[in-house]
């Protein structure tokens, strides 16, 4: 039985078609295309039964190319925004998401950032490239993050494994949820279930945490950054589309917020002349808060394994209904 097409749908480097050719099963044929070639993308799309894609987006346009897809594999869980819905319904193409951790790693980026935004980073390091040695200034910038109070807005698992790792930096930690975790978890975690706004006046640093989609977008409008503390920060590592980025930008600018932290945008990737990227107390990073080598391998291995079982047998783990 000749090996079934499968397509990797983000345009892939050379770097990165080797590295993901290389967990490829026999049973799956993997079908890659280069950045900016639209042929070879219009082929492989024509030919793929299955496909592969976490970062990217996969529209309802690419659906109609891929006339012999059966099946996508998420390489993350948040398929909400990342794929057409309603048209992969109606043609009856099944999705299935990877539930293997990526809490570990976007979590550790969370933490990260709220370092290096409280600290100011960025800002030190662009002006000891710039010929300025000036610790001294630091000493009325930068800020330790013990002591301090951090709010989570969403409670799954990436949020509770940075529960977990903040525990040591002595922080105090609110968080608010549309679902408030057992009392147990939360004696556990030492949070503090408390409501939005209160949350959002008292953080010192504010991380969110929700998934995307319709019912979440700008769900952190004007009027919630209005109500952050002022001098605050904010981090997102989950979806840009929480953010009202026209209101995050003018606090931002006006020095109604500290800093912020944002490995996610609306749109991705952001325009080169975005306001965000350049303002000095704005650290970005490229969507990429689960992207490590160890958590990469382990995903694709599932994600191959998944796919090569529901064409062998028809059942897979992790589907979801549409």
């Amino acid at each position: 039985m000749s090996p079934t097409p499968v397509a990797w749908l983000a345009p892939a480097s050379a770097a990165m078609a080797e590295f993901v050719a290389a967990r490829c099963p026999p049973e799956l044929s993997l079908l890659t295309a280069a950045p900016g070639d639209d042929v070879a993308r219009r082929a492989m799309l024509a030919q793929a039964q299955g496909a592969i894609t976490g970062g990217h987006l996969f529209t309802a346009v690419e659906l109609i190319e891929a006339s012999a897809m059966r099946a996508v594999q998420l390489v993350g869980v948040g398929w909400q925004d990342r794929v057409p819905v309603a048209a992969m319904r109606d043609r009856g193409v099944r999705l299935a998401i990877c539930p293997l951790g990526s809490a570990q790693a976007v979590a550790e980026h969370a933490v990260m950032l709220m370092l290096a935004v409280r600290r100011g980073l960025v800002q030190v390091d662009r002006a000891m490239r710039a010929g300025r040695f000036d610790s001294a200034g630091q000493r009325l910038t930068a800020h330790r993050l013990a002591g301090s109070m951090i709010g989570l807005v969403g409670m799954g698992a990436i949020a509770r494994r940075l529960a977990a790792l903040l525990a040591p930096f002595d922080v105090t930690l609110l968080y608010w949820s549309r679902t408030r975790l057992a009392a147990e978890q939360e004696a556990a975690l030492r949070l503090h279930f408390v409501a939005l706004t209160d949350l959002l006046g008292a953080a010192d640093i504010v991380s969110l945490h929700l998934p995307g989609g319709a019912e979440t977008r700008h769900r952190i409008g004007a009027r919630e950054i209005a109500a952050m503390k002022p001098g605050a920060a904010i981090i997102n590592t989950a979806r840009g589309a929480l953010i009202d980025q026209d209101a995050l930008v003018a606090a931002l600018r006006a020095g109604r917020l500290g800093g912020a932290g944002l490995d996610v945008f609306d749109p991705e990737p952001p325009a080169p002349d975005d306001p965000l990227l350049a303002l000095d107390n704005v650290i970005v990073t490229p969507h990429c808060a689960s992207a490590q080598v160890e958590t990469f391998a382990d995903k694709l291995d599932f994600c191959f394994a998944n796919l090569a079982r529901l064409f062998a047998s028809g059942d897979w783990n992790a589907e979801i209904t549409l």
